[in-house]
């Protein structure tokens, strides 16, 4: 019996590497506003605190839904 192991198809592929290129680019655009790590962390204090606690609360409800409405998902279709 013969097994056959694909490492995906060339569509994958090219997929893969414009993703990695554009995600290297828009890095590399914008590392350039970072001087210090200050800048880093905390986006050079230019923006709001109310941005930044609308960002927070979306990041924690969003992946908190993701897996909470899944497994509701998964109980109702059992």
């Amino acid at each position: 019996m013969e097994t056959y192991h694909s490492i995906g198809t060339s569509t994958d592929w090219i997929v893969m590497i414009v993703y990695f290129i554009g995600i290297m680019l828009f890095g590399s655009y914008f590392g350039k506003y970072n001087r210090t790590t200050t800048d880093f962390f905390f986006g050079g204090r230019r923006f709001a605190w109310w941005l930044i606690a609308m960002s927070i609360v979306a990041t924690g409800v969003g992946s908190h839904s993701f897996i909470k409405y899944s497994a509701k998902g998964f109980e109702v279709a059992l």
